[in-house]
């Protein structure tokens, strides 16, 4: 089984992936956020598309690599996986639930929702200054 968790960044993806992984048996999580890292730290330029973008998910690849990671982790470890993962552009996110129902056609898709002021405290109390350049870039995306 896969689980896709999306929702707002703050709005409690890992936490319940957490809490899925402890009640399900032989379960792991996929983070493709590190996969994101991983592009940039080899030098993969966030221009690589079409136009500038300061977002990893604008990088085909990224897509493709996150796709291919969850049937990696799925076959080296055997478990069922649960991805958290903020996926607003509704293309971005059809062609990673195309992909991922390829390897398990009983994909499970779940949207987190809540309050934006609740995100936004969860956030402050995660650290996140919501006033620094990275807050901002969190903030232009939270609604």
């Amino acid at each position: 089984m896969i689980v896709l968790l999306n929702g707002s960044f703050g709005v409690g993806k890992a936490t319940v992936a957490r809490h899925l992984q402890e009640k399900l048996d032989k379960t792991s999580i996929f983070n493709p956020e590190q996969v994101g890292l991983l592009l940039s730290r080899v030098g993969v330029p966030l221009h690589f598309v079409k136009s500038e973008t300061d977002d990893f998910q604008d990088i085909p690849q990224w897509r493709r690599l996150t796709v291919e990671g969850v049937r990696l982790w799925r076959h080296v470890l055997r478990r069922n996986v649960i991805v958290p993962m903020t996926i607003a552009n509704p293309e971005y996110f059809d062609e990673i639930r195309s992909g991922l129902v390829q390897i398990d056609p009983d994909l499970r898709l779940f949207c987190l929702m809540a309050e934006l002021q609740t995100i936004k405290t969860r956030l402050n109390s995660c650290g996140v200054d919501l006033a620094s350049a990275d807050g901002r870039w969190i903030s232009a995306r939270l609604a």
